[in-house]
Formats: C-alpha cells, sequence, structure tokens
C-alpha cells in the first residue's frame, strides 16, 4: 500500500527500474500496488499518474523474501442484481494466524474499493496454525451489464490471493413522474409541460417521443428534467396525449393526460349606425368578425327591427368574414 496526494486512476507504479504488474487506486491518497519481482533491499519507488507528472520515494521500499503461500481466497457465486440497487458481496481467506491482510475488490466497471475484513473471535484454548476471515463489500453499479468482480487478499509480506465471481446487473426503466392535464384558451393554444423521469441506471440515455393528439408528434434525447411546448393549430376540443422515454436498453415508460382548449366566442368588429331614405328604404353594409378558433365554422343571425321580422330575419350559415350584408325595409318610415 502507497500513502500520498494527487493519485490518479491509471497511474504507474515503479520499483526500482520494474513497472508493477497491477496497481490499483483507491483514491487520491492510496494506491494498492503488486510487486514485481526484486532483489532484497531497499528500493525507491516512483509514481507516474497518465498526464506524466509523477514522485519519487528513494528509499521507499525493502524487499523480503515473501512467504511461499499467499492467503487462500473463495468468492461467493454469481449474484443477479439491477442497475441502481446495492449489491453486497463476501469471500473467505485463510491464511496465518498471525498474518495481516488488507483486501481490495475490483468491481469489474472501473470502480475499485477497499474490503472489509472481519476476523472470528480469538481462541480461548489453543492458537490455531491458519485463521479464516471473511471479506465484504458493497457496491452499486450504474448500468446494466456482466461484470467479473475480483477480491484481492494481501498479507504483510506482499503475497496475494484472490478469486473472482460475476454480477449480472439488469437493466430497469426509467419511470416518468405523473403529469396533470392541462387547459389552454383557443386565443392562446400553447401547452408548455415540464416533465422529470428517474433512472436507476445514470449512464443510460434517453429519447422522450410524445403524440399530441392532434396528428402532430415527434422524438427527441432528453435529460430529467425537460419541457415540452406544442401549439394547438385550429378548433377547440379535448386532446388525448401519449408521452414516451425510452432508455438505450429500449426499457421505456408512458402517461396519458389530456389537453382541453377550450372555445372562445367570436368577436364582431363594431358597425356604424346606417341611414337610407324611404325612397330606397335598402341597407347594406360589410360585416366582419374574428375568431382564435382558425377551423371554427361560423353561421349569422340578424334580426333587422322591423315589424315584419319578429325574428332572425336572416339565418346566414358557413359565413365567412368579411361578409356583405343588405336589407330592404317597407317603405313606411
Amino acid at each position: 500500500a502507497i500513502w500520498g496526494d494527487n493519485f490518479v486512476t491509471g497511474a504507474d507504479v515503479i520499483f526500482a527500474e520494474r513497472y508493477s504488474e497491477r496497481a490499483i487506486v483507491i483514491d487520491s491518497t492510496r494506491i494498492i500496488a503488486f510487486l514485481p519481482p526484486g532483489s532484497p533491499g531497499t528500493a525507491r519507488v516512483t509514481v507516474v499518474n497518465p498526464d506524466e507528472q509523477w514522485d519519487v520515494l528513494i528509499r521507499g521500499f525493502s524487499y523480503s523474501t515473501p512467504k511461499s503461500t499467499p492467503p487462500s481466497v473463495a468468492a461467493d457465486g454469481a449474484q443477479d442484481a439491477n442497475e441502481g440497487d446495492t449489491v453486497s458481496i463476501s469471500a473467505t481467506s485463510t491464511d496465518g494466524y498471525n498474518d495481516t491482510h488488507i483486501a481490495v475488490i475490483n468491481w469489474g466497471d472501473g470502480a475499485i474499493s477497499l474490503g472489509e475484513i472481519t476476523y472470528p473471535p480469538p481462541p480461548v484454548l489453543f492458537v490455531p496454525i491458519s485463521l479464516s476471515s471473511v471479506v465484504t463489500g458493497d457496491h452499486v453499479y450504474d448500468d446494466n451489464g456482466k461484470y467479473v468482480v475480483t477480491v484481492f487478499v494481501i498479507d504483510q509480506d506482499g503475497s496475494v490471493g484472490s478469486d473472482d465471481l460475476v454480477i449480472y446487473v439488469s437493466n430497469r426503466p426509467p419511470e416518468i413522474s405523473k403529469l396533470g392535464n392541462q387547459i389552454v384558451a383557443e386565443s392562446d393554444p400553447t401547452v408548455n409541460i415540464a416533465v422529470e423521469f428517474d433512472d436507476p441506471g445514470i449512464l443510460d440515455t434517453h429519447i422522450a417521443s410524445i403524440e399530441w393528439g392532434d396528428g402532430d408528434s415527434g422524438s427527441v434525447s432528453v435529460v430529467s428534467p425537460f419541457n415540452a411546448k406544442h401549439t394547438y393549430r385550429g378548433d377547440d376540443g379535448s386532446y388525448t396525449v401519449k408521452l414516451v422515454v425510452t432508455d438505450n436498453d429500449g426499457d421505456g415508460d408512458v402517461v396519458y393526460f389530456k389537453v382541453d382548449v377550450v372555445n372562445e366566442n367570436p368577436v364582431i368588429d363594431p358597425i356604424d349606425d346606417q341611414i337610407v331614405g324611404e325612397s330606397d328604404p335598402t341597407v347594406e353594409f360589410s360585416l366582419t368578425f374574428a375568431d382564435p378558433g382558425a377551423l371554427d365554422e361560423h353561421s349569422v343571425m340578424i334580426w333587422w327591427g322591423d315589424e315584419q321580422t319578429q325574428g332572425p330575419a336572416d339565418d346566414i350559415p358557413n359565413a365567412i368574414s368579411p361578409i356583405t350584408i343588405s336589407h330592404t325595409y317597407d317603405s313606411g318610415n
């Protein structure tokens, strides 16, 4: 074990002139390095980061003759897990009774951590030749896949024992937070929704696909949270929206919600008062109106106010603005 500062994953460790066969950077202050062969005596130790920054300790290590028998390690069997869940593993290590150890776990996804070693209670009547301990560790996998986990146990003489086990991590689909129904007016028929989703596989990428219920749809790459915006062009109505978020493994979640576009009344432009003579009692004017519902159809009904028309004198269907309207009054005033 090498202690220091500013160690970076991927660093090389050199004992004298020989590179370590395996150097495991635990964190920025600790490296576990497996010794290359060497003659008894002191050796300088050099640590070289991937950016070629380095430091050296001149008499950093003393070689001695290692034990002929390394610790034996037997890891548990294969496990199934889901991405985002905590995986707990254990292994049994057996070595000399008076030996001391450290345990290192390579989780197979680039993560490395120290294992926790638990020794049994000391014997009461006799001192055994060997002693078995239990190595445990926990880890969370950020993506699905097959991971080979290696448990290393290293004694005080530098002898190393190891064993492997396999973790099969399954994908989990994203989960979309509930979305409420939306209400917009015909005059401003744009809906803007904020979407959040959660995925235990934090390395997954995602595609959002949305069908707005009016024939429009689309897909886009997203990260949570994101906004989805759409303008309904046409008529009032109730539209069912379908939103699907899918991860790069093909698993997804779907939610439905409604968008109600509320009808608004057409607005008639002001009409000036009209004056006609008895000799020509016909009134004619242009009627203009506007309606934010572009697909709405309109009819015009007019009460002319003369005695001969107690009800609507004219009912004009399919009226399109502007429309010319005329009416002839009786010659009497």
